[in-house]
């Protein structure tokens, strides 16, 4: 049997590693738009299509 606090700690440590797991996926995801824009423009609008961010940083300057 698993204490409360165990649970707490194991369910925070879960939602974590995911949410790293999507974190890569994204940075994945933004990078392969901007491999395969074919300039500013499409690639804005490839970002906004699927709806990714770059929290913060300029798609341009992830290559």
């Amino acid at each position: 049997m698993t204490t409360p606090q165990y649970d707490r700690k194991r369910l925070s440590e879960v939602r974590a590693a995911q949410a790293h797991k999507e974190e890569i996926q994204q940075f994945r995801a933004v990078q392969t738009v901007h491999d395969h824009a074919t300039d500013a423009q499409d690639r804005a609008m490839l970002m906004d299509m699927l709806g990714l961010e770059t929290h913060g940083r300029r798609v341009d300057t992830l290559h």
